[in-house]
């Protein structure tokens, strides 16, 4: 059970992240939403406690990780009002650079996959606790943006860096 229990957690965080957008009732929508992240945190350390940790499961949590801000900007563009042009262009341009990264990180190591690099686990944590809030307000002024948007594209710099040197 332990050698499956990693990739089973990151596999529910696959299937509850594309759920999430159907989801119109907030209170379980928060709950898929807190799910998918004890998810993505509990999987990796599970797998590298127990030793079970493979290029597999690396390469998988990288699907789930997409699946899940798939999920939660479809949520958000469903059940909200808070994209405004600011935010597209922050958005766009952090998935371009992500982008570029993964391809850089497919050329060099031959397979799609990111690297969680410090600064991008600091991303993650902030947008986690960020993004409901926004959806409770149904707004992301300017002050918040500016700031999330600036480490969302300084970690996205930064892993596209470490993976140009992979």
């Amino acid at each position: 059970m332990r050698r499956l229990l990693p990739d089973l957690l990151t596999w529910s965080r696959v299937v509850v992240a594309l759920v999430l957008p159907f989801i119109a009732a907030p209170v379980p929508a928060l709950i898929a939403y807190l799910w998918c992240g004890l998810s993505d945190v509990l999987d990796g350390r599970l797998a590298r406690r127990w030793a079970v940790d493979s290029e597999r499961g690396a390469v998988l949590d990288t699907i789930a990780d997409v699946a899940f801000w798939v999920g939660v900007l479809g949520w958000l563009l469903w059940r909200t009002d808070v994209f405004g042009p600011a935010l597209w262009v922050v958005i766009t341009g952090v998935t371009v650079i992500r982008a570029a990264a993964a391809l850089a990180l497919r050329r060099r190591v031959g397979a799609w996959r990111s690297i969680h690099t410090p600064l991008d686990r600091i991303t993650g944590g902030v947008l986690f606790v960020v993004v409901p809030v926004v959806a409770a307000v149904g707004a992301m002024p300017l002050w918040v943006l500016l700031p999330v948007g600036a480490v969302a594209v300084a970690a996205a710099l930064d892993e596209l860096r470490r993976a140009a040197r992979a």
